[in-house]
């Protein structure tokens, strides 16, 4: 198995994702580094994918803008059908929608062992998942196809983050491949 296929890398060249999570969650010490300027918790990139750019639908990263305001989250790129990790450790708190009255969509909020609430949209959440104990790296749920939606849109997870009840910029947290 090539694991470096897996393995994903902070900008200080930390390695996180689920190469971390399978071997046992092994700390280099430029990972506790990283760990530590994220206030010691592990994050890792739902779908191993880089960010959303730009498609006819508007542009995945934080902030862009939107009819509605700012987008509150990042969009990370995703195949229809691959197994979506969870970002953090933490307890599933609770299916989400991101749609009311479209049930084809939906998510799952994670409450991190470090404080922030994460939301995970456009997963088709694993059963018996929510009130569970999770880890960073560990299946959650299948992406989901929004080419059902949104013709031409860019698959991806929708990742919102928030602490201490404020919007947090997940790619300041979560680690993108490119």
């Amino acid at each position: 198995m090539d694991v470096t296929s897996h393995e994903g890398r902070f900008a200080n060249g930390a390695v996180t994702g689920a190469f971390a999570y399978a071997f046992g969650r092994m700390a280099e010490p430029e990972a506790e580094f990283a760990q530590m300027q994220a206030g010691g918790e592990d994050f890792v990139n739902p779908t191993e994918g880089g960010l959303r750019g730009c498609d006819r639908h508007g542009c995945g990263g934080y902030g862009a803008s939107r009819a509605a305001g700012p987008h509150d989250g990042a969009d990370y790129v995703s195949s229809p059908g691959q197994v979506v990790q969870s970002p953090v450790d933490g307890v599933v708190l609770r299916v989400s929608n991101p749609y009311a009255g479209d049930s084809r969509y939906s998510g799952l909020v994670v409450n991190s062992a470090g404080g922030h609430q994460v939301t995970v949209w456009y997963i088709s959440p694993n059963a018996g998942v929510v009130g569970t104990t999770v880890y960073a790296g560990q299946g959650i749920g299948i992406a989901q196809n929004l080419g059902m939606r949104y013709s031409g849109i860019t698959n991806h997870v929708h990742v919102r983050m928030h602490y201490g009840g404020q919007s947090v910029n997940p790619t300041t947290r979560i680690p993108t491949w490119p």
